[in-house]
Formats: structure tokens, sequence, C-alpha cells
């Protein structure tokens, strides 16, 4: 991309859309976002547990009925999350996020690219070095790694890759950015590091001890409950 033309071909566009998607998912935001995720549906599961599936769960693997008592021992405990905490295990986190991954790459693959370089201003990436950000008119319609106005990737010190919206742009391929534009970029890369920020030893980035705060990550609003009968007619 840097030394041949611009827009790449399909196949080169399919890859680096791959590479850049991953790098996403490997982030902490995003990470800790599907875990806990995860770790919320995994006790709404348990949660639903009903009467049937636990009669069934002993026909089937201890081989016998379960009694009445057992029955509703355990419907009792796992209808009360704060008697528990779920941790999902993390093979299946990266199985999770495996699954993620060819999604996310034809989400990326679809938006407009543009390869922007400086002659002056120096790109910063982190330990988090995929960016999104879109226009604060914009920002109510979410800022995901979908919606973003923008999504944005340092290719080295002098270039960065940035992945449009289609609804915000047709065109594509290489230009020069101004001091401002590269100024933003780093901002956002400071604010969606977790804990390292990466610059080469020549170059003085403009931030003191005072940096962005983190992008708020999304959270719910309490332990789920009940939402389906429980086998019988009766709800718990």
């Amino acid at each position: 991309m840097i030394r041949g033309s611009f827009s790449p071909n399909d196949l080169d566009r399919w890859h680096v859309s791959a590479f850049v998607a991953l790098q996403s998912l490997r982030g902490w935001g995003t990470r800790e976002q599907i875990r806990m995720i995860g770790e919320h549906l995994a006790t709404l599961h348990v949660v639903n547990t009903t009467r049937k599936s636990i009669r069934r769960y002993y026909r089937e693997i201890e081989k016998r009925e379960a009694t009445e008592n057992e029955v509703e021992n355990i419907v009792a405990f796992a209808s009360n999350p704060n008697r528990y905490n779920i941790i999902v295990h993390k093979n299946e986190l990266i199985r999770n996020t495996i699954q993620i991954l060819p999604g996310l790459t034809v989400l990326f693959y679809a938006r407009k690219w543009r390869l922007i370089s400086s002659l002056k201003a120096r790109f910063l990436t982190s330990d988090s070095p995929v960016i999104r950000w879109s226009l604060p008119d914009r920002s109510r319609f979410g800022v995901g790694l979908g919606s973003a106005d923008k999504i944005g990737f340092a290719v080295d010190r002098e270039r960065a890759l940035i992945l449009t919206h289609q609804s915000l742009s047709r065109r594509e391929g290489k230009r020069l950015a101004s001091e401002q534009e590269v100024f933003v970029f780093n901002t956002y890369t400071a604010a969606n590091a977790r804990r390292w920020i990466i610059h080469h030893p020549a170059d003085n980035p403009p931030f003191d001890k005072a940096l962005p705060a983190l992008r708020p990550q999304i959270g719910f609003g309490g332990k789920p409950s009940r939402i389906v009968p429980d086998g019988e007619g009766r709800r718990l």
C-alpha cells in the first residue's frame, strides 16, 4: 500500500482488513466488552434454568430421576445471581473473538479507504492500536467498530490508514494530512490506550501528564433476572 498503487487490490484489501480487525479485537477495551457480554449472557442462561431441564440433566447425565428437593434447591440457587459469579474461560473468549473476526473484516473491507501521510508531524500508536471516532452531532448513532464515522490505524510514523463509513465518503486514495489532523489522530490514540502509548524516541508527542480520558465501556444495569417460564407453567 505504501509503495504501490492505492486502493489495494481485492486480495490485499481483504488481508489488510482482517489484520486491522484482529488488531482491534485484541485491544483491551474490545476484549473486556466481549468478556462482560459473555459472562452476562452465561448468567442469564443459568438464571433461567427450568425444572424440566434439570430433570432432563439427571436422566441423561446422572442416569436417574431427580428428587423434588434436588430440583427445587437447584432452581432456588440458579434464580438468585447474587449467590454466584460466572467467569468465562479464556479459551471461550478466544473462540468468541475468532467468530467475530470474519464479520468485522467484511465491515472494514466495505469502508472507504484513505492512506494519509505527514511530512512533519508523526503518528503515534498504542497497546490498543485501532481507534474510532465520529463527529459530535453523529456520535448519538454510536461509535462502534461498525457505526463509527472513521476507523484509524497507524501504519508507521509517517502514515495512517483511515477507513471512513460508506455513507460519508465515496473517494479513496492517498493524500497529505495537516498537522491538526495528525494531532486529532494522536489524541484519539492516547484516549484509546490502555497502558502504553508508543512512539519513536526521536518524536516528541504533544502530551504531558494530562491525557484524554479513556472511552467509557459498555455496562449492564444489574444482574439478569428470570424472563422465561420455569417449564411447568409457573414463573419464579
